[in-house]
């Protein structure tokens, strides 16, 4: 949990301590508290589909990783044609995103199929 706060402070405030975000945490079941993430979740569906269930998946911290890159390198028309990863670099740095795992995938590669994590 000590990581997790490390992490969260990171991403709130800068170098010099000052505020760029604050880090809510949601209600489950209540997608209005998180409307910006449902359609992360609708892309996990993509590549983790209803009824299998993840005990079979054998997943690891990389096959998260790998997921979750493809996932914020896919091209958003509503984030100007931008990836969520590129905003993310430019919001938080190159450093900070490789701390997370979370590298770049070339839009043209991005796999968003069952077979990405199997």
């Amino acid at each position: 949990m000590v990581v997790n706060l490390i992490i969260f402070s990171n991403i709130e405030t800068n170098q010099n301590g000052e505020s760029r975000c604050k880090t809510f945490y949601t209600r489950s079941y209540k997608s209005n508290d998180k409307a910006e993430c449902e359609r992360n979740h609708e892309y996990i569906r993509f590549v983790i589909t209803k009824g299998f269930s993840l005990d079979e998946l054998n997943l690891t911290q990389e096959k998260i990783n790998l997921l979750f890159s493809n996932i914020n390198s896919y091209v958003r028309k509503c984030l100007n044609n931008k990836t969520p990863y590129e905003l993310f670099v430019e919001r938080f740095g190159l450093d900070f995103a490789n701390v997370l795992g979370i590298c770049t995938i070339n839009p043209r590669n991005v796999n968003l199929k069952p077979d990405l994590i199997k």
